[in-house]
C-alpha cells in the first residue's frame, strides 16, 4: 500500500509542495530527506493544530525521529506521553512518545503513523486542553546508524 493510497496526492501536495511529492513517489531518491508544516486545511487555535511530518529513507538502517520542545513554563504540553509532567520548562528537544512510552516513529498498530518502503508520514493532531503561552518547536530528524544527521527540518508553532 503506497502512501497516496491513505492520503490524497493533492492534500500531500496542499502541504509540501510539489518537490516533496515528487520525492515521495519518485522510484528512487539519492538522499534521505524530510519535511514538517502546518496542515493548511485544518483549523488552527490556541488550543489545538494538526502539525503533519514526512520522510523518505533510502536504507532500512537509518532512523527517523520526531521532536518537540517548548520555549516557557505556560507552554508545557498536556498530557505525560513526553515526561515534561515533572519538567516545567524543556528548552531542549525531547522525543515525542504515545501515551504507552513508545517513540511515534516506531510504526505502530492504532497510531496514525503511516511507514511502508521507507516512507514516514504522521499527522499530529494536537488538543490540548487549555489556551497554551509560548511556542513550540518540532522537528523531524533522519540519522544514519551511528547517528549522523542526514536531514532535518523544523517548524515553530506560536499559540
Amino acid at each position: 500500500m503506497s502512501l497516496f493510497d491513505n492520503y490524497p496526492e493533492d492534500q500531500v501536495r496542499r502541504t509540501f509542495g510539489t518537490d516533496t511529492c515528487k520525492k515521495l513517489k519518485s522510484n528512487r531518491i539519492e538522499k534521505p530527506f524530510c519535511n514538517i508544516a502546518l496542515d493548511p486545511d485544518k483549523k488552527r487555535d490556541n488550543r489545538s493544530a494538526f502539525v503533519v511530518s514526512t520522510a523518505r529513507l533510502t536504507d532500512e538502517s537509518q532512523k527517523i525521529y520526531y521532536l518537540l520542545k517548548w520555549d516557557s513554563p505556560d507552554s508545557v504540553p498536556a498530557g505525560n506521553h513526553l515526561g515534561q509532567q515533572i519538567v516545567d520548562y524543556s528548552g531542549r528537544f525531547v522525543e515525542d512518545k504515545d501515551a504507552k512510552g513508545r517513540p511515534i516513529t516506531i510504526p505502530m498498530a492504532g497510531v496514525e503513523v503511516f511507514y511502508d518502503n521507507n516512507i514516514f508520514y504522521f499527522v499530529d493532531n494536537i488538543q490540548q486542553d487549555r489556551d497554551i503561552k509560548g511556542q513550540w518547536t518540532f522537528m523531524i530528524l533522519v540519522c544514519d546508524k551511528d547517528g549522523n544527521e542526514l536531514c532535518k527540518k523544523t517548524l515553530n508553532l506560536k499559540w
